[in-house]
């Protein structure tokens, strides 16, 4: 039987602020951080997809945004901070052009904290700890499951998901989206969603080649420690 160990955390998002950049000052460990992105849906649940010509919505399986940080042999060129910021409009719409996905997170920085577009540009290019599906370390690492707080994208607190990466985890986190829509709902449904996308990506994980299964612990930040 695995041993699944839930703490739920606090922790402080380290998110980037239009006003200054943040660096998370701990060192890293011993391993390069591996990252992808794995578009997967669970066809146990139902979600709104796209408007038909009766105008009804019509019902799919659940998209589960899939991010996956992981030890890895040190890649050619870290990662820029741009690749997260347009998961924020991929959450749910796996198939959108990574131009129009580019285009639709600049105006929604734009809109939500005011940035200038050269503030996106200048942040977009600042490198990350992670290299875009690079080589895996042979051999198996515990698991991380990272909760995010109420309605907040995959990459919310990719500064410890790099970090713990690094010490020799495989972290794996998905988007806080609600029952019936991207939009989270602050009630019982709610949790119920998120703590289902909990237990998609544990069974996930099992599956990967470096998870110890024996070792699973999942962590949250505020609604994500409720779920």
């Amino acid at each position: 039987m695995r041993a699944i160990a839930l703490m739920f955390v606090s922790f402080v998002t380290l998110c980037v602020d239009a006003s200054a950049s943040i660096d998370f000052p701990i060192a890293s460990g011993r391993y390069a951080v591996g990252y992808r992105v794995v578009h997967q849906r669970d066809p146990a649940r139902n979600f709104p997809g796209e408007t038909n010509a009766t105008g009804v919505k019509e019902l799919v399986a659940r998209p589960i945004q899939t991010l996956v940080w992981y030890p890895a042999v040190k890649g050619t060129s870290p990662m820029p901070y741009r690749e997260y910021f347009s998961l924020n409009v991929t959450r749910t719409k796996f198939d959108r052009a990574p131009e129009e996905s580019a285009r639709l997170a600049e105006e929604q920085f734009t809109k939500t904290f005011g940035w200038t577009k050269e503030q996106i540009v200048l942040e977009g290019m600042r490198k990350t700890k992670a290299f875009r599906e690079p080589v895996p370390v042979t051999g198996e690492f515990p698991v991380v499951v990272y909760a995010p707080s109420f309605g907040s994208p995959s990459w919310e607190n990719t500064d410890l998901c790099e970090f713990l990466a690094s010490l020799g985890y495989v972290v794996l986190a998905s988007p806080s989206i609600g029952a019936a829509g991207t939009r989270m709902e602050q009630e019982l449904v709610g949790i119920e969603a998120q703590a289902s996308d909990i237990r998609f990506l544990i069974d996930y994980a099992i599956g990967l080649p470096q998870a110890d299964s024996s070792q699973i612990a999942v962590i949250g930040y505020s609604w994500g420690g409720i779920a």
